[in-house]
């Protein structure tokens, strides 16, 4: 016996957020998930279901259990793209991408449909130093399957990744029945992981740190409460610092200009010590705007929040225009922006519009391919909200499902099997049955006896339709009596006859049925009875002490 995979949706991925204890904590869990799933490690590690066992035979199920019972998955019946059909050998992945971000790596990749497809295996390996021999495919298989993916989008963000991390991905497909496809290529692809701001900027400061120190631009001049200091040092050519610095009542600030040994290579810092800081263009007297400098400054940095015109400004750089050509960016606030490609691992967004799908806090949400509004006959899909319902329309101007937030319509259907509670047709063409049963115990003779009625009101027509009723009455008859006779069963529209059935009726028993039809006009009303009496017909008797049990049953139909 084989235990099949089945498909399971991908983990959430671990948030970009998280660090330290918290995000060493939340990868275990998941790669317990992953492993528990079926999408990491050895496939014989994962989690055991009924499903298995059912599919396996181990266990067999009821559908008193199981409601419609359970799907087993076969051969022919699992598997994307292709349709049914004897299982496939899986197809080699195309277009496989890899691009990393702030802790994740973006994997992308595309597979040509085959019939059985299972998951996507993914292996890695990490370039752990530039110098570092490329990891190679025989090795990434010697250190195992990393995870395998079973969605359908065939996009996999990968965040057990740490800063400025390079590595290698390979990926294959894998059918219902177990057999590998291709690899995608022996090379593999590969990514680094973007330098985390957070981290580097702890590094920055504590080199800036020591170089304040040696500046002195931490420290006042004594009593003086206002002093402008200039101090050149030149140290035997192991270090040489420029400083300028004012105190103002001990408000320090300055710049300092220090050159430095580090490791015998010499190494030099500029350091800035003030409450803002600016660069201006300078004064020119033969511009046609002739003002002081201040006029243009393009770059300006408060190191201190501040209060301007009652206006609070916080701390920051704040630029005119920046020419970037590789930015990475924590935490962005962008009023307007034109991007020309984007990855993102998490998106939460007021309002998104593109050439397929527009979403806005109006009320005005559309995800379309094809049909550019709901009511269009071109062939595509078109999901989304109107005049505040929601709504979708799939197919073309002939064969389509649509739902106009109150009906849906379907044209070209063919429906092989179908279970419905209600069915109603344009009109009510067809009602689904109305029933009801009892039963009289008594001696029955040459008197109607009634079993059981139902009252029932016709619903309103349709124009150009007609209606019709069909009234079916099935009874059960019991004595203990083994005189024979003749039982007549009849239905009744109020007191018209509308259809009879005689049987003979002896000691073991006898079970029929009769059928009525009779027409009702829109909105009349009609109570239809199922009643029963003896006869000598036969010959026999033409009483009988018994019990008789019945269930009459209506069907409208229209045209």
């Amino acid at each position: 016996m084989i235990i099949k995979s089945l498909k399971r949706k991908n983990v959430a991925t671990v948030p970009s957020g998280y660090s330290g204890q918290e995000r060493r904590f939340a990868q275990s869990v998941s790669e317990e998930l992953d492993t528990l799933s079926g999408r990491r490690g050895n496939v014989i590690d994962r989690a055991v279901t009924f499903r298995d066992l059912l599919s396996t035979g181990v266990l067999r199920s009821s559908k008193g259990i199981l409601g419609n019972g359970t799907e087993v998955i076969g051969p022919n019946e699992d598997g994307d793209g292709a349709g049914g059909g004897a299982t496939q050998l899986p197809t080699k992945p195309d277009n496989f991408n890899a691009t990393g971000g702030f802790g994740v790596i973006f994997l992308e990749w595309t597979l040509p449909e085959y019939v059985g497809h299972d998951y996507v295996e993914i292996f890695r390996l990490r370039k752990n130093n530039p110098t570092d021999p490329t990891p190679t495919l025989a090795q990434a298989q010697a250190v195992g399957v990393y995870t395998r993916y079973y969605g359908d989008l065939m996009r996999f963000t990968d965040t057990n990744v740490g800063n400025q991390e390079n590595w290698y991905y390979w990926i294959r497909a894998v059918n219902i029945d177990g057999v590998t496809g291709p690899f995608e290529s022996s090379a593999g692809v590969n990514a680094t992981t973007a330098l985390d701001y957070i981290f580097v900027s702890g590094l920055i400061d504590s080199i800036l740190d020591d170089d304040i120190n040696s500046l002195g631009l931490n420290t006042t001049l004594g009593a003086i409460d206002s002093t402008l200091t200039s101090v050149t040092n030149i140290n035997n050519a192991q270090q040489a610092k420029y400083a300028v610095k004012i105190d103002n009542n001990g408000h320090v600030s300055g710049f300092g200009l220090l050159s430095t040994a580090n490791d015998s290579t010499p190494t030099s810092s500029f350091v800035v010590a003030a409450d803002r800081f600016a660069i201006a263009a300078p004064f020119n007297s033969s511009a046609a705007d002739v003002t002081a400098v201040g006029t243009n400054i393009p770059f300006k940095v408060f190191t201190t929040a501040t209060n301007v015109g009652g206006v609070s400004v916080p701390a920051g750089v704040y630029i005119q225009d920046a020419f970037i050509h590789n930015a990475q960016i924590t935490t962005a606030l962008i009023r307007d922006a034109a991007i020309t490609s984007a990855k993102i691992n998490d998106l939460s967004a007021d309002k998104i519009t593109s050439g397929n799908i527009t979403i806005d806090n109006s009320n005005n949400i559309a995800i379309r391919q094809g049909k550019s509004f709901f009511n269009g006959t071109a062939s595509g899909f078109f999901l989304g909200n109107l005049n505040g319902a929601g709504v979708f329309n799939l197919g073309d101007g002939t064969n389509f499902v649509k739902f106009d937030g109150t009906n849906l319509e379907v044209t070209g259907a063919s429906i092989t099997e179908a279970s419905i509670g209600t069915l109603k047709i344009q009109g009510e063409a067809v009602t689904a049955p109305r029933s009801t049963g009892g039963s009289v115990s008594t001696t029955f003779g040459g008197t109607n006896r009634e079993i059981c009625n139902i009252p029932f009101t016709m619903p309103a027509i349709g124009a150009g339709q007609s209606a019709g009723v069909m009234v079916l009455g099935t009874v059960n008859c019991f004595s203990s009596n083994s005189t024979g006779t003749s039982v007549r069963i009849k239905i009744f529209k109020d007191n018209t006859q509308i259809g009879s059935i005689g049987m003979t009726w002896a000691s073991d028993g006898v079970s029929g049925c009769a059928l009525g039809k009779t027409t009702q006009g829109s909105g009349g009303s009609a109570t239809y009875r199922l009643k029963a009496s003896c006869d000598n017909n036969n010959g026999g008797s033409s009483t009988k002490a018994g019990t008789i049990s019945g269930t009459l049953l209506i069907l409208v139909g229209k045209k």
